[in-house]
């Protein structure tokens, strides 16, 4: 899944894909703005985390820092 994140929404993209050889999902993000990742990742994490059978921790660890 590839997201892109307009200027009020972090100005980047966000991609989670499947990994060819592990049980994970690889999760990209960049921004072309100072803190536009974490703007970026709040909003995913609003949306993954009704998903209660991910473990999301490192996304929440990544918002907590």
């Amino acid at each position: 899944m590839r997201i892109s994140a307009d200027k009020d929404n972090g100005n980047g993209w966000l991609l989670l894909r499947l990994s060819v050889h592990d049980p994970v999902m690889p999760f990209n993000m960049e921004s072309n703005e100072k803190g536009g990742v974490k703007k970026i990742a709040k909003s995913f994490y609003e949306f993954i985390k009704q998903f209660d059978k991910l473990d999301i921790s490192p996304i929440e660890n990544f918002l907590s820092e």
